[in-house]
């Protein structure tokens, strides 16, 4: 594999035109035709397993369970052939609003003390530094990837979070050569963490949120992707880069702050049908060399053209909260049969006195509710063209980073544990995310400064009590004006003097 050393020693030339790729094959498809695509994409992810396993075994269970449990969900993109395209992921979304004014949205009060770099300073030797970061964010894109990216000239491309919410402070490796996708190619990335950072400020009890551990892990990512020059592959379209799938795990409880926190990340697999490019990658989190955190996602880039209808994970149909007394069985309470004197205002407090990652606006919690009867929590959030994430992520494609969905449910479930095992007068106990318990997600859809209202309801499914501690498991959904569109699968966390 060429050497890292250098960004551009390991490529080809960028500034060199598309004709050196061969224009009667796609490049990732092999031998595959597209009228075979969509009958052979189950067969194709079990000759990917073997592959992506072998670049870790420490990795192997995780891989194998999370593609078998997502062959069904992944089938779906190989509908993306044909005139198949209108029944499935080109109807994920609508057309996204014009270039934003970066200056018109409101900064939350407490990122307004940021810090960009950690105490903690890296001897590695950087390919890419924070200042090449930033022009690929909000710059010039080819300050930071070359001439290769001139051929956008003054139109949208996609681009990595920024401000707060750009969670690297360097790349130190790339290996992998531009435009050559039959290959793995992988990335080293580094974030200088705070001593005392905007997303976990100093008296924080628990964990670094996981939303912030998402970051870490998937923006080398979309990083590695950008520079082996994925979206030239059509440079007329303006595509929008999202994550699809994916699935976490964390191995230990680390404290992060002041320290700098390595991201590793393999490109295993690049499929490509109808200008539809989707992406499989893993990755692992370190510090000092121990992988504390792992997991795997699917990254997809899609034409403006495919982003025109938001039907979500339902294809159309109205699946709406279990509170709205939708969902009902024989053996399950329903919505509708709730004492809802019995329901539990777990939060009701105005944007501006919030923390910017408590984002909900209500929550309310149902003891001995939701569909497995051990629990249920509704909350809802007004959205609000200048919410302080929506500059961050992404600048001209301005959209709710799905780790903040995730993030929302995770702390939607954090107040109903705390409010209804610790009751006033207790002392407030650890609460921590569940070690080696893989948590999944599906994104079918996102959220946008012109959109109205978020919902999102936690279905507690266990409670396990340990000694001094008590471990909850869950899994959600988040709708955007009425459309379920995230879905997320084991949620797990431990409360108590006990936790961890």
């Amino acid at each position: 594999m060429p050497s890292p050393d250098t960004p551009d020693e390991n490529a080809s030339d960028p500034s060199q035109p598309v004709s050196h790729v061969d224009q009667n094959e796609e490049p990732g498809l092999s031998s595959i035709q597209e009228q075979e695509f969509y009958q052979g994409f189950n067969q194709m992810l079990n000759r990917l397993v073997p592959r992506m396993v072998s670049h870790n075994d420490e990795l192997t269970n995780l891989h194998a369970s999370f593609l078998s449990s997502r062959q069904e969900s992944l089938a779906m993109l190989g509908q993306l052939t044909g005139d198949q395209i209108v029944q499935d992921l080109n109807k994920m979304s609508e057309v996204l609003p014009p270039n934003p004014d970066l200056n018109g949205y409101a900064q939350h009060p407490a990122l307004k003390t940021q810090q960009q770099f950690g105490s903690q300073k890296s001897p590695a030797i950087p390919i890419f530094d924070r200042r090449q970061l930033d022009q690929f964010a909000t710059g010039r894109i080819t300050d930071c990837l070359g001439p290769a990216y001139a051929v956008y000239g003054t139109r949208r491309t996609p681009r990595i979070p920024n401000a707060e919410l750009m969670l690297m402070s360097r790349i130190t490796e790339v290996a992998g050569t531009r435009w050559d996708f039959s290959h793995p190619a992988s990335i080293t990335a580094e974030y200088d963490m705070p001593a005392n950072p905007w997303f976990y400020p100093s008296g924080s009890v628990g964990d670094i949120p996981y939303s912030m551990l998402m970051e870490i892990a998937l923006q080398p990512c979309g990083f590695l992707s950008a520079y082996l020059e994925t979206p030239l592959i059509h440079p007329e379209e303006d595509y929008y880069f999202r994550n699809l799938d994916g699935q976490s795990m964390l191995l230990e409880r680390m404290d992060l702050r002041g320290k700098t926190v390595t991201t590793h990340a393999n490109l295993v697999k690049t499929t490509m049908s109808a200008g539809i490019i989707i992406q499989f990658f893993t990755f692992d989190l370190r510090v000092e060399g121990f992988i504390f955190f792992q997991g795997q996602a699917i990254f997809g880039y899609f034409p403006a053209a495919t982003m025109a209808d938001q039907v979500g994970l339902d294809s159309g149909k109205a699946v709406l909260p279990w509170i709205r007394g939708t969902e009902a069985s024989a053996t399950s309470q329903t919505a509708a049969s709730v004492d809802h004197d019995h329901a539990i205002l777990l939060s009701n407090l105005p944007a501006n006195t919030r923390p910017p990652l408590d984002h909900m606006d209500a929550l309310i919690g149902i003891p001995d509710g939701g569909r497995f009867q051990h629990g249920y929590i509704y909350a809802r959030k007004q959205i609000l063209p200048h919410d302080w994430y929506f500059k961050c992520h992404f600048y001209d494609d301005p959209v709710m980073p799905g780790s903040l969905g995730i993030e929302a449910i995770l702390r939607a479930l954090r107040e109903y544990a705390l409010r209804v095992y610790f009751p006033q007068g207790t002392a407030a106990p650890l609460w921590v995310h569940t070690q080696n318990t893989p948590m999944t997600w599906r994104y079918r859809g996102q959220i946008r400064p012109d959109q109205q209202a978020m919902e999102l309801e936690v279905h507690i499914s266990q409670v396990i009590p340990g000694g001094s501690s008590i471990t909850i498991s869950a899994d959600a959904s988040l709708w955007i004006d009425g459309v379920r569109i995230y879905e997320v699968s084991s949620i797990s966390m431990t409360f108590g003097k006990g936790a961890r």
